[in-house]
């Protein structure tokens, strides 16, 4: 009986909708023939009407609309998450130092050409006059010293061939004039013996030739002056190089320097009883300072010299750069704490920290100090146990989630 019943409803419902539907339909459809009909007729008064039956459709339509509540305020608590960092007891400071390796000879290209062939890499042992790097002067490998020098060693060897016998024929020419006092045979003697000077002056000229053009082959392969260890390899195969450009940077026996050019505040108050830490390609090492500067050295900086051994010099190359994180120590003529750049805020000429009190960020007026790199000194405000908000969108009272926070 209750599906029945519901069978029942439905359809009539269903009927009752289409006689609606169509009603609806036959209405509109005679409303629109008695208005184009009144257009026809009066124009005039169909524009008013028309303007009357929007204004009122647009009436209708404010007044039944129901404005939906402002949910933005009041409904839902936002929580910002934030990044924290407690007060450090001994913050470190990131710098940059310059390698300078003691004993390191740059060999340079003597010549315009085309690097051939790389016969080191970085790293590897070199005895003395080990070959390099060979150079060509276009890029088929051809070298024109080295056919220079073919053909200057093919006339020496000609030379040295008929040398001897020119010589043996000339002292027998020599012994064959009568030993005499007249001037012929003196004359002939004398032009004998230029006639020998001028033989040993060829073949030592042709000699040198052939050393001339050896030196300007050997311009072509550059070799190891001592020996010792390749740091650096300046070029590849195929790139042009010209006179001057480095080619391999090859390191003796020597100490390896690392020099930081750092502001007064750090070279003040950088801590030297504890180790400053090398990031090489993601690896720490550890490394006390040698020499810190009291004075101005160069450029308005002040130097820090770092002294490291075979293990960290052999990860660094002469004359380039390495991050450098510096231990501070606390003023001890005035203890405060030290916070990041990142957490300061300046309002109406007035600095503010915000730090994080059971999950609200909570704003303190703060004195600053000294700028040390990428912290600043608190003179006055905050205390090593707050916990500091490195976020300057945060506002009084906002709750804060610092549980992400590394």
């Amino acid at each position: 009986m209750k599906e029945d019943r519901v069978f029942t409803f439905s359809l009539f419902r269903a009927i009752f909708d289409r006689f609606l539907n169509t009603s609806f339909f036959l209405i509109m459809v005679s409303f629109s023939r008695f208005f184009l009909l009144l257009i026809r007729r009066f124009p005039f008064v169909a524009f008013f009407l028309s303007l009357f039956v929007l204004f009122a459709i647009i009436y209708i339509g404010s007044v039944l609309h129901v404005p939906s509540e402002d949910v933005s305020e009041g409904v839902f608590d936002v929580v910002k998450n934030v990044d924290v960092s407690t007060v450090p007891s001994t913050p470190f400071v990131s710098v940059s130092g310059l390698v300078e390796k003691k004993g390191v000879v740059t060999i340079v290209s003597q010549v315009s050409g085309v690097v051939n062939r790389i016969s080191v890499s970085a790293g590897s042992s070199v005895n003395r006059l080990t070959r390099l790097v060979s150079l060509s002067e276009s890029y088929d490998g051809s070298v024109g010293a080295s056919i220079a020098r073919e053909e200057a060693q093919r006339r020496l060897s000609n030379t040295l061939d008929t040398f001897e016998k020119e010589m043996s024929i000339l002292d027998d020419q020599r012994d064959s004039i009568p030993k005499t006092d007249s001037v012929d045979s003196e004359i002939a003697r004398k032009q004998l013996t230029l006639s020998k000077h001028a033989l040993e002056l060829g073949r030592d000229l042709t000699s040198l030739d052939v050393s001339s053009a050896r030196v300007d082959e050997s311009l072509f392969a550059p070799v190891a002056p001592v020996s010792g260890v390749v740091e650096r390899v300046f070029v590849r195969p195929g790139e042009v190089v010209s006179p001057g450009v480095p080619l391999v940077a090859l390191r003796s026996d020597g100490e390896t320097h690392v020099v930081a050019r750092v502001s007064s505040d750090i070279a003040r108050f950088v801590n030297v009883s504890m180790p400053s830490i090398f990031v090489i390609d993601g690896e720490r090492f550890e490394v006390f300072p040698r020499y810190v500067s009291r004075d101005v050295v160069e450029a308005q900086s002040f130097v820090i010299v770092f002294v490291v051994d075979a293990v960290v010099s052999d990860r660094l190359s002469d004359g380039l750069f390495v991050r450098i994180d510096l231990p501070l120590e606390n003023d001890e003529s005035s203890p405060s704490p030290l916070v990041s750049l990142d957490a300061v805020g300046l309002t109406s000429g007035s600095a503010v920290v915000f730090v994080a009190q059971d999950g609200v960020a909570r704003a303190r007026q703060v004195v600053l100090g000294e700028v040390l790199g990428q912290y600043v000194r608190v003179r006055e405000g905050l205390s090593e146990s707050d916990v500091v908000i490195l976020d300057r969108t945060v506002r009084e009272g906002d709750r804060v989630d610092f549980s992400d926070s590394e």
